[in-house]
């Protein structure tokens, strides 16, 4: 029997829904890049592609979710739409490493080097970056880490490696190393996609490693900057 992973992802600049078969994306729903809404278009993705599947909701084995690091509404969204879908449908829940998911992303769209390293690197604002490590095998270097991008330190693998950087955040990376003449290669990919997910989710769905669905949450990384708002004159204290 086939085994169906419903995968959502609005973690970043674009939203995405993938219907995942046996391992390997079947059918995929995605925003362009800055113009995606996830509120309205998560609830839309899971419509049509049900439809084009001719599928229930009650036919798929789970339900998958780009778990973070990333947007903070983005993974609000992403959760308690995937929450809600799980729950009517008596589904279990898969949340699932935004950053691995994108270095699954690179090797998914070409071939590299065995002695790559892929540095993840997802827009956090102000100079941030949500980041992460992997070889060419998608093993774990450096686990998620939230860094600056002028503070981020690349040349103990220099030697050794190639270094690929992707993501939201890469481009200017790579233009702040370039200045400091460290080489790096620049990958085409500036955000991820539900059907990177497709080995994660499956990996994950046979290890039976499902999350709580009451008390599962977004993968932060770090907590939200809150900030006061200025002084306005017709509410500030006299």
């Amino acid at each position: 029997m086939d085994q169906l992973i419903l995968v959502l992802e609005s973690s970043s600049r674009k939203t995405s829904v993938a219907l995942i078969k046996n391992g390997h994306c079947w059918l995929v729903e995605e925003s362009a890049l800055d113009t995606g809404d996830p509120a309205a278009e998560l609830t839309l993705f899971v419509q049509k592609i049900l439809q084009r599947a001719k599928l229930k909701g009650t036919d798929l084995a789970a339900i998958a979710l780009s778990k973070g690091p990333g947007s903070y509404t983005g993974l609000r969204i992403a959760y308690s739409t995937a929450k809600g879908l799980a729950f009517a449908w008596q589904r279990p829940l898969l949340a699932l490493d935004t950053l691995a998911a994108l270095a699954y992303g690179a090797k998914w769209n070409q071939s590299l080097p065995k002695n790559s390293l892929l540095i993840c690197l997802e827009d956090a604002r102000r100079g941030n970056a949500y980041a992460a490590i992997y070889n060419s095998q998608l093993e774990v270097i450096k686990s998620p880490f939230f860094v600056s991008l002028k503070e981020l330190d690349l040349t103990i693998y220099q030697q050794e490696h190639r270094l690929y950087v992707l993501g939201s955040a890469a481009m200017n990376y790579q233009e702040l190393m370039s200045q400091n003449k460290i080489e790096i290669d620049l990958l085409p990919i500036k955000a991820p996609s539900a059907r990177f997910f497709e080995q994660l989710a499956q990996n994950a769905y046979e290890k039976q490693a499902f999350a709580e669905l009451a008390y599962s949450e977004p993968f932060y990384l770090r907590a939200p900057q809150l900030t006061k708002p200025k002084n306005n004159k017709f509410f500030s204290k006299k």
